[in-house]
């Protein structure tokens, strides 16, 4: 990984852009998002984790993957994924105990 694309993933959690995680290209591995200057689908991260897997055994079998990829994909899913999903599981409960 050059040092610009490292720098990227340095950036605090919050200012991540999936852009600097990840890359597809149709003609690559069929359109699939790909870790950023790897080959290797996001995917296989996840499938991964459902299996029970670390994310040091994923690093272990894809050596090429810089953890920083890895842990600025996991923090984007989580705020942009989970998190609004947590607001709005808290709101509905909120309302439910107001009605």
């Amino acid at each position: 990984m050059n040092d610009e694309k490292r720098r990227a993933l340095e950036r605090p959690p919050e200012e991540l852009d999936i852009d600097d995680i990840v890359w597809s290209d149709p003609k690559r591995v069929s359109g699939q998002p790909l870790f950023r200057g790897s080959r290797v689908p996001v995917r296989a991260l996840v499938d991964y984790l459902e299996r029970g897997y670390t994310v040091d055994e994923f690093l272990a079998s894809f050596r090429g993957i810089p953890e920083e990829q890895v842990h600025g994909f996991l923090e984007i899913a989580f705020r942009e994924l989970i998190q609004p999903m947590d607001r709005t599981t808290e709101a509905e409960a909120l309302y439910a105990d107001s009605a």
